[in-house]
């Protein structure tokens, strides 16, 4: 007699195997949405560089700001917002993509989906320099550490500048909010 199936034997093993393998995967696969606002966040500061060049090359300077979360609706002609909008893809200025508490520089409930900025002194000309930061969901994806020191950077001579910006993170801070994704000029 010839019998085709698999015994119940071989069954269980598929299932086995298949459940480690999506214990594994579990994981991995809800950190995908952090992993893509992060991407998103990235790529809005690299839109933000573009306009700040330009907006140096028509202006002499970068917006003066000791530091502000830049809001994508407001009209008020001295927020850097509103100065950047001509020089951003459709006149208008990103929103971070975090659709909840974000935390770090603009922590504030008011603040929620914005971007962090601030002109800084480079080679003792003000304004000559900026900073532009958003939270990193994921610690691997930040590049800088501690909100409150990023904050207080006012000039690229500051010792804080080289120990909090542009550094890997090789664990995550105790504060989730100190994660953060800073570009500078």
């Amino acid at each position: 007699m010839n019998k085709k199936g698999f015994t119940l034997v071989e069954l269980m093993i598929v299932v086995v195997i298949l459940s480690i393998l999506m214990a594994a995967m579990l994981p991995r696969l809800g950190q995908g949405p952090a992993r893509a606002r992060d991407v998103a966040r990235k790529a809005d500061l690299t839109s933000f560089q573009g306009a700040l060049d330009m907006y140096l090359n028509d202006n002499g300077a970068y917006p003066t700001s000791a530091g502000e979360c830049m809001d994508p609706a407001t009209t008020t002609a001295t927020d850097t917002a509103d100065l950047l909008r001509e020089y951003m893809k459709g006149d208008k200025v990103p929103e971070d993509p975090s659709n909840g508490a974000n935390g770090g520089l603009c922590s504030a409930a008011a603040d929620i989906g914005k971007y962090w900025y601030r002109s800084i002194t480079v080679n003792g000309v003000a304004n000559n320099g900026y900073i532009i930061c958003s939270d990193a969901e994921q610690y691997q994806n930040a590049n800088a550490n501690g909100a409150t020191i990023v904050a207080a950077i006012t000039d690229r001579g500051d010792a804080t500048f080289t120990s909090a910006l542009n550094i890997d993170l090789t664990a995550e801070p105790a504060n989730a909010t100190d994660s953060l994704y800073c570009v500078t000029n």
